[in-house]
């Protein structure tokens, strides 16, 4: 499952300190005598004296955000060799990504529905109607009625980069009671992987947050 992640980008601080000790091995009667300390000039590729940054606030992250995303759920009739129709589900998550109410979500939730139903985080359901699909990417877009919502772009706030954090948000498993919120790290940038046979993505982000069934939108 291809996951569609809007990035928070902050700064990972590592600071490393080394600590250099040495005595004399000449066995002697008397006493040592005590050496001065030793003071080191810092060089042009030392870290120095850095102010440690604060970790981004979460809880105030996804407040910010939440707004924007919204729980997606299909129905789909199929039909058997016999002519036979039954009616499922199928139910994910998606992002509103411009006032006008364009909604990015994952082609796998939404393929086959003959209605989609969008539910905003006030509670408000809409019929949506499916604008775009791409099967390689796995994305699609909807549109839901109305303009003036809340929406996150997208685009990211400067170069992403191998330790920037991500904040997953999204419907996971369809469970009741809002959305649910995972936290992880950028692992590594310009993966490829081969998704079917003869079927290869590239330019990848890879990370480790967590992404349930059906969760299938990001914060930034």
């Amino acid at each position: 499952m291809i996951k569609f992640r809007y990035l928070l980008a902050v700064v990972m601080l590592s600071v490393l300190a080394a600590v250099a000790c040495s005595s004399d091995p000449t066995a002697t009667a008397e006493p040592s005598t005590a050496s001065p300390p030793v003071t080191q000039t810092p060089g042009t590729n030392e870290v120095g004296d850095v102010a440690m940054l604060q970790l981004p606030n979460i809880a105030d992250t996804v407040e910010k955000v939440r707004p924007a995303v919204v729980s997606i759920v299909a129905r789909i009739v199929s039909q058997d060799r016999f002519g036979r129709q039954s009616t499922g589900f199928g139910s994910g998550t998606g992002v509103i990504f411009d006032e006008s109410g364009l909604v990015l979500t994952n082609n796998h939730v939404i393929e086959g529905g003959v209605e989609i139903t969008v539910t905003q985080d006030d509670g408000t359901q809409v019929v949506a109607e499916l604008i775009g699909a791409d099967l390689l990417s796995d994305l699609a877009v909807l549109q839901i009625p109305g303009d003036g919502y809340p929406f996150l772009p997208l685009h990211q706030n400067g170069p992403l980069r191998v330790g920037d954090w991500v904040i997953a948000i999204g419907n996971a498993l369809a469970l009741p009671g809002g959305p649910t919120v995972t936290v992880g790290v950028v692992s590594a940038l310009g993966r490829s992987i081969e998704s079917t046979p003869g079927v290869t993505l590239y330019d990848l982000i890879q990370n480790d947050t967590s992404i349930n069934p059906r969760r299938t939108a990001v914060g930034r």
